[in-house]
C-alpha cells in the first residue's frame, strides 16, 4: 500500500473493498478521502493479508533464529568413509567441523564429537542426526564375552561335541580434520577385536583286544583385527589320538594339524605364543643368555693378554740390549767417547756431551712399545 499522506499522528485507514479504502482519524476523517491499492501481487517470500491489504513478511523459523549458534554435538558414523560435515540438529542444518574426535571399532563404526554451527537452513532427510554428547550412550566401549559350551552327542558317531564362542573388542581413538576441504580421519590409537569359535569332538572306541582309542578333533575359526578393516582370518583343525593299551597303560599321544592357523612344531614356545596375535601387536620377548658370546670374548681377552705380555718381554730385551746406550749406574762412569782421524782431520765422538738427552730415550721407547701393545689388544 503506497503512502499518499504525510505521517500524522492518529491517522489510519480502513478498507471499503478489496482494493479501495478511506482515511480515518486526524484531519482527514471528516472528508473521507478515498485511497486505492497499487499492484496485484506480493513478493515470493511474503503473504497477502486480506484484512489489511498489505503483504506480510513470513516470521523467522527456529533455524533462522538460531543461525550462527555453535555448540558441541556428537554424530554416529562409519569412519571407513569420511565423517559428515553437515548434521541435523532438531531439524536445522549445521556444519560439523573443527577438531573432531571419534571413538571407533575395527569395523569402522564410530561416535564422533565436534563443533556444530547452525546455518539457518532446515535439514533434509540425508543429513545424519546429531545429539548431545552427554546422551551418547552407544559410544564404543571395551567388550569381552565368552559363551561356554553345552556338551551334546553326535547321533551319527556318538562323539561328544562341545562348541565355545568368544568375542573381544577394544575401541580405538581417531582424530579428524579438514584436508583440501574434506574431513579426513586418522586412527591414533588402533582399535582391536577378535571373534573365535572352537568346536571340540571327542570319540572313544574300544578295540577287540581290550585297548581303547580316543580321538579328539578341535576346529578353531578365528578372525583378529587391529585397526579399521584390517583383519586376518584363520581356520585350524587339530587332531589328537591317544587312549589305553590292553593292560590299561596309557598310549603315547599323536597329533596332527591342518589349516592356516597351525604352528610350526619346530618353533619355540615363545614363538608359538605370539603367532595367534593380530598384525601389529607386540609379542612376548624371546628369552636367552649370552653364555656363548661371553666364552668367545673371554678367550679373546686371554689371547690379547698373552700377546701383550710377550711384547713387553721383547721390549724389555730391546731396552736392555747392548745395542742401546747404557748409562752408568748412579751417574758415575762415562759413555762412549773416541777420537778418529778422517782425511787428516781428527773428529771427536763423545756421547757424554748428550747424556741428559739420552737419559730420556729409554722411557720414550717403552711408551711407544706400550701404545703398540694396546693397539694389538683393541684392534678387533
Amino acid at each position: 500500500m503506497a503512502k499518499i499522506f504525510p505521517a500524522i499522528d492518529n491517522v489510519g485507514y480502513k478498507l471499503t473493498s478489496a482494493t479501495t479504502g478511506v482515511c480515518t482519524g486526524g484531519p482527514y476523517s471528516a472528508t473521507y478521502i478515498s485511497i486505492s491499492r497499487a499492484g496485484d501481487s506480493c513478493p515470493s517470500d511474503s503473504t497477502y493479508n486480506v484484512a489489511t491489504g498489505v503483504c506480510d513478511a513470513p516470521p523467522e523459523n527456529l533455524c533462522q533464529q538460531a543461525k550462527g549458534a555453535s555448540t558441541t554435538y556428537y554424530v554416529k558414523t562409519q569412519l571407513s568413509a569420511s565423517p559428515p560435515d553437515q548434521v541435523d540438529i532438531n531439524g536445522c542444518l549445521a556444519t560439523f567441523g573443527g577438531v573432531i574426535t571419534c571413538r571407533n571399532t575395527t569395523d569402522g563404526y564410530g561416535v564422533c564429537t565436534g563443533t556444530a554451527t547452525i546455518t539457518g537452513e532446515q535439514t533434509t532427510t540425508s543429513s545424519p542426526i546429531a545429539g548431545d554428547p552427554a546422551t551418547a550412550d552407544d559410544t564404543p566401549q571395551v567388550k569381552s564375552e565368552e559363551l561356554p559350551c553345552s556338551p551334546t552327542t553326535d547321533p551319527a558317531t556318538g562323539a561328544s561335541v562341545c562348541t565355545t564362542q568368544s568375542t573381544f573388542s577394544q575401541p580405538g581413538d581417531s582424530t579428524c580434520g579438514t584436508v583440501d576441504g574434506k574431513l579426513v580421519c586418522t586412527e591414533v590409537v588402533k582399535s582391536q577385536s577378535e571373534d573365535k569359535v572352537v568346536q571340540t569332538k571327542t570319540q572313544t572306541a574300544t578295540n577287540p583286544d581290550g585297548s581303547t582309542t580316543q580321538t579328539t578333533t578341535t576346529t578353531t575359526a578365528k578372525t583378529s583385527c587391529v585397526g579399521i578393516n584390517n583383519c586376518t582370518s584363520t581356520t585350524t583343525t587339530e587332531t589328537k589320538t591317544g587312549g589305553t593299551n590292553a593292560d590299561g597303560s596309557a598310549k603315547p599321544d599323536t597329533s596332527s594339524c591342518t589349516g592356516t592357523g597351525c604352528t610350526d612344531p619346530t618353533k619355540s614356545d615363545e614363538e608359538k605364543a605370539g603367532e595367534g596375535l593380530p598384525s601389529g601387536e607386540l609379542k612376548e620377548p624371546k628369552k636367552g643368555n649370552y653364555d656363548d658370546a661371553l666364552v668367545e670374548w673371554d678367550q679373546k681377552i686371554a689371547d690379547a693378554k698373552k700377546e701383550f705380555k710377550d711384547k713387553l718381554v721383547q721390549i724389555k730385551d730391546l731396552v736392555s740390549s747392548k745395542a742401546l746406550v747404557s748409562l752408568p749406574a748412579g751417574g758415575s762412569g762415562g759413555l762412549f767417547c773416541k777420537s778418529a782421524p778422517v782425511f787428516g782431520t781428527t773428529f771427536d765422538l763423545c756421547l757424554d756431551d748428550y747424556a741428559g738427552q739420552l737419559a730420556y730415550l729409554k722411557w720414550v721407547l717403552i711408551f711407544i712399545a706400550t701404545l703398540i701393545a694396546f693397539y694389538i689388544i683393541f684392534r678387533e
